[in-house]
């Protein structure tokens, strides 16, 4: 990243993703919920998966980037029809792109690490009942509804079942699993602002 570059960014942008910027507040996010069951990792090593999260996320948006307002558009009327006391189920059944639709959006129960990061983090932080603002995934843009819990016994055993209402980016879902698998291998356009942020690159050899 150029100086003139590093100029042009806010001061809590840590790094460019295929042209999208990411925050410091949204790496920390991920940290403070992988923090919660960090296992045998490292701080820097919680730190480099909750970077790696952010950047399948991002790298995304940036590959879509002409889709994306869209996508955005048809969930925000679908957010707004549930505000007004629109059934979760019935308007999955009628708006999702996911396979889950015909089952109300129902995803059954599920544990850590099985779902995109985002999508877990988000179904995981939510109250029983609770429904999540719009999130972002490297699929496309969901409402993401917590309807069940089971403790395990410790968090890294924990399962949450959850619902969601998902609008795709691409109506191809091989070729947004593609896009995402090449970002989760690191392949894709990245700089970092400094060398504190690219020590903990992700993709590092």
């Amino acid at each position: 990243m150029t100086a003139d570059e590093k100029a042009s960014l806010g001061e809590n942008v840590v790094a460019l993703v295929e042209g999208q910027s990411i925050t410091k507040a949204e790496v920390d996010e991920m940290v403070k919920y992988y923090g919660q069951n960090p296992g045998d990792r490292s701080e820097d090593d919680v730190k480099r998966q909750a970077l790696q999260a952010v950047i399948v996320q991002k790298a995304a948006l940036g590959h879509y980037q002409t889709a994306a307002p869209g996508a955005l558009s048809k969930l925000q009327a679908v957010e707004k029809d549930l505000a007004a006391g629109g059934d979760f189920a019935e308007l999955a059944k009628k708006h999702s792109m996911c396979p889950s639709a015909a089952q109300g959006g129902d995803l059954d129960f599920f544990g850590r690490g099985m779902m995109d990061p985002v999508f877990e983090k988000a179904a995981f932080t939510l109250k029983m009942g609770e429904v999540s603002p719009i999130i972002q995934t490297s699929f496309g843009y969901h409402l993401v509804k917590n309807t069940g819990f089971k403790k395990g016994e410790n968090p890294g055993t924990d399962q949450v079942r959850a619902s969601h209402i998902l609008v795709m980016f691409d109506t191809d879902a091989n070729a947004a699993r593609q896009v995402s698998g090449n970002a989760s291998q690191g392949h894709v356009n990245l700089a970092f602002r400094d060398d504190d942020w690219q020590k903990l690159n992700p993709f590092a050899r």
